[in-house]
């Protein structure tokens, strides 16, 4: 009887205790809410203060330039962006606001912000622009993201939903904390919501207005990149990419049809000779500095080394790794690792440092031209693109000298449509040291603006104007012009053309 007493007694204690601690979190979210200037709304953001978010963003700003490539190298053209941003904090009266602008040196199409006021924009991006007011819109979503303080409104409700489903009291302040010290010392691009999505169109069209930009550029622009999406679709990229902006900001048809409604009127007069002479010339896909392909030859410079790629393969060449694709038959990937291997032969390192953990077969040294190499495989279930099944997956350690090991990854199927090991063979046995000749041949694709001086035929151009792959795809994505089109005298066009 006494312990049943003492059962209720616990309970009805605790059933105090939780409605004490709803009680205290229902204050403290009313208590923290303060209304945000740009916004005019009452905003959330109790656990990350300003000073807070300057130090993640002071802490990831390197790390996001060493993952996206590094910074590309155009003073002109950085401070050229940083002059729009400028433009928009004056205009529309931001000036209380520090921010930084960066250029990534990626062909990845994608825009973010991090906190402290910094602002990433990748030359894929810029590539991608078609006048000054589409780049100023892109800028000033960013500017409104970092202003509507998203990261950290995102971050505190996500706080707020750990500390309201589980009433965990006196260890609130420790996993607060635990998490903030993960997005300082991590790599966290933050994706954010529809509505915050939504805010951020929102004051950037009215940022444009007051800057005197076309405020119809948004809709464009977000046009633009759903056309994108279909292009890469179209010649065999994967739709997912954590990289691209359709991860962190996706541009929906919602997106743009708010765009439209809010843009009430259009400067379709504004000059914007500025932005054809610094935007002229910008790299246009790989840059030679993290290795170009030349018809089916991957050569890198800096590393020294050529090697086949076949036609058959999708390549994507990222800066941590490149990456080959044979729809559900095969995928390559190639990087380069200096870490613990100074000393280690190729059969060691690829045992005992590489792929410790796996119980690889036929673990063998190699010779691979002028290069020593080993080589081992095993077999496991997995997915390559839409297959998911039994898969072999070969790796090729090579030592390209006494600090660094180019590192081959070839996964296919076991059986049905196979990439089978002499197709693999045939790729590890054309990897070569490379001389000046073929270093000279390492020439950028740059994008430029031209005049056409007289009426002229879609083909046409596509055959003087164009280089590379893709060249009719790429025309008609760079210029919203459609095939078996005539394109007339005196308009503006993107071409792409190799040039030092």
């Amino acid at each position: 009887m006494n312990k049943s007493i003492s059962n209720i007694v616990k309970k009805l204690k605790n059933k105090n205790l939780n409605f004490f601690y709803i009680l205290f979190l229902i204050s403290l979210i009313f208590l923290s809410c303060s209304k945000n200037p740009y916004t005019e709304k009452n905003e959330l953001t109790l656990f990350m203060n300003k000073k807070q978010e300057q130090k993640i963003g002071d802490n990831q700003h390197n790390k996001i330039i060493n993952y996206y490539g590094g910074v590309y190298k155009s003073p002109i053209l950085g401070e050229y962006i940083a002059s729009i941003g400028a433009n928009i904090a004056n205009s529309a009266m931001l000036n209380d606001q520090n921010f930084t602008f960066t250029i990534l040196n990626t062909p990845i199409v994608n825009a973010f912000a991090s906190p402290g006021g910094y602002i990433y924009l990748t030359r894929g991006l810029v590539a991608l622009c078609r006048n000054e007011s589409e780049l100023a819109f892109v800028i000033a979503h960013e500017m409104a993201h970092l202003l509507a303080r998203h990261t950290a409104q995102s971050y505190s409700r996500d706080i707020l939903g750990k500390i309201g489903a589980t009433i965990i009291g006196a260890t609130v302040d420790s996993r607060a904390a635990e998490d903030l010290g993960h997005l300082v010392n991590n790599l966290t691009i933050a994706k954010f919501s529809r509505s915050n999505e939504l805010e951020a169109d929102s004051l950037a069209i009215k940022y444009l207005v007051k800057s005197g930009y076309n405020p119809r550029a948004s809709s464009d622009f977000l046009s633009t990149l759903i056309k994108f999406k279909k292009y890469r679709k179209n010649i065999g990229y994967p739709e997912t990419d954590s990289r691209s902006l359709f991860a962190s900001h996706p541009p929906t048809e919602e997106r743009i049809q708010l765009s439209k409604k809010l843009t009430i009127s259009e400067d379709s007069n504004r000059d914007h000779s500025a932005f054809f002479k610094n935007v002229s010339g910008i790299i246009y896909g790989d840059d030679p500095a993290h290795g170009i392909l030349v018809d089916e030859n991957f050569i890198h410079p800096s590393l020294n080394f050529s090697m086949r790629l076949p036609k058959s393969f999708l390549v994507d060449n990222r800066s941590q790794a490149l990456v080959a694709m044979k729809k559900n038959i095969a995928i390559i990937k190639i990087d380069v690792s200096s870490k613990n291997s100074f000393h280690a032969d190729p059969l060691t390192y690829l045992k005992n440092i590489w792929q410790s953990n796996k119980n690889m077969e036929l673990i063998e040294s190699l010779k691979i031209n002028d290069f020593n190499a080993a080589t081992g495989y095993f077999f496991a279930n997995g997915r390559i693109n839409d297959y998911s099944g039994k898969i072999k997956v070969r790796y090729v350690a090579i030592r390209l000298d006494n600090s660094k090991y180019l590192r081959l990854t070839f996964i296919s199927r076991e059986n049905g449509e196979a990439f089978d090991d002499e197709n693999f063979k045939s790729i590890a046995f054309s990897i070569r040291k490379i001389n000046e000749r073929e270093i000279k041949k390492t020439i950028p694709l740059r994008l430029f603006f031209l005049e056409v001086e007289r009426d002229i035929s879609f083909d046409l151009i596509i055959k003087n104007e164009m280089q590379g792959q893709y060249r009719s795809e790429r025309f008609v994505l760079l210029n919203s012009i459609n095939q078996n089109t005539t394109v007339k005298k005196g308009k503006i066009i993107k071409v792409l053309k190799y040039k030092k």
